[in-house]
C-alpha cells in the first residue's frame, strides 16, 4: 500500500512537471535590417567575450540578422544568435560563397551560457540577396560554423526580408 502512494506521488509529480514544461512557450523572435554606410567592429584578439560586436559608420552595406532561438524550455531563457555580413555599396544583388563571406566580415555571434559563446567567422556556405524595395532587400542564409571549443558544426538556415535601421 505504501509502495503504491510513493509511485502515484511520483506520477503526479512528474506530470505537473511535463505540463508546466510543456505549457511554456516562448515565441521565436527574429529580426532582419541593414545599414548602409556601415561598418563591422569587434575585437579580434578576444572572440570568445560576449558583445564585442557593433556596427559603426563605414563604407559597406551591413546585414544582421538576429534571433533569440525561442529560449530554453523550463527556465524561459533566451540566446541570442546574431549573424551579420558586409557588402559593397552600389549593387542591387550580391551571392558570397565560402571564404567569400568571411572576407566581407562575415560572424555568427552566440550570446549565451555555452561552451561556444563569442564570435566565430563564418567561412562556409552561401548567403544570396536581392533588393526589392527602395529600403528592404530579401535575404537567404545557410552557412555552417564550427564551435571554437567544442567544435560541434552549427549549421543555420534563414530567409528574410531585411529593412533599412538607422542609427
Amino acid at each position: 500500500m505504501n509502495m503504491r502512494v510513493h509511485i502515484g506521488l511520483c506520477c503526479a509529480m512528474m506530470l505537473c512537471f511535463l505540463s508546466s514544461a510543456m505549457g511554456q512557450v516562448n515565441e521565436e523572435k527574429k529580426d532582419f535590417q541593414y545599414w548602409e554606410n556601415a561598418s563591422i567592429q569587434y575585437d579580434a584578439e578576444k572572440l570568445n567575450k560576449q558583445n564585442l560586436y557593433e556596427v559603426i559608420s563605414g563604407n559597406q552595406r551591413v546585414f544582421q540578422f538576429t534571433t533569440n532561438n525561442a529560449g530554453d524550455l523550463g527556465n524561459y531563457s533566451e540566446a541570442p544568435t546574431i549573424i551579420t555580413f558586409e557588402t559593397e555599396l552600389g549593387s542591387n544583388r550580391f551571392e558570397l560563397r565560402d571564404d567569400q563571406i568571411m572576407h566581407h566580415g562575415g560572424i555568427y555571434l552566440q550570446d549565451c551560457r555555452c561552451q561556444d559563446k563569442g564570435i566565430h567567422k563564418i567561412e562556409r556556405g552561401v548567403i544570396t540577396g536581392e533588393r526589392t524595395g527602395p529600403s528592404e532587400w530579401t535575404v537567404a542564409i545557410d552557412v555552417f560554423v564550427e564551435g571554437r571549443k567544442t567544435e560541434k558544426e552549427y549549421h543555420i538556415t534563414e530567409t528574410g526580408t531585411f529593412q533599412e535601421a538607422q542609427r
